[in-house]
């Protein structure tokens, strides 16, 4: 089941068990008057609390080299130039 067919599921019990707010409000409006997250909103909590808990070393060892930082974009142009430099 794909992300969007949860999201469309969820949104459709908020709107059966709303009983305070017009029928024609905006889901979003539904989630807030209720204070609660929708899965978009919680899965991007998850990814942003995983990445700082890994750019501060607060996750197993598991994941000690399963990200590393970006290259600066100077560095990317440099080894562009010398590949293009290669080919030609």
């Amino acid at each position: 089941m794909s992300s969007t067919a949860i999201s469309v599921i969820s949104n459709r019990a908020m709107r059966y068990f709303n009983t305070n707010v017009l029928v024609t409000s905006k889901i979003t409006t539904i989630y807030k008057t209720h204070k609660i997250l929708q899965l978009k909103d919680i899965y991007n909590l998850e990814v942003r609390k995983f990445m700082y808990k890994h750019t501060n070393s607060q996750l197993p060892a598991t994941f000690t080299n399963y990200y590393f930082k970006s290259v600066s974009s100077a560095l990317v142009q440099i080894v562009t130039f010398a590949v293009e430099a290669l080919f030609r």
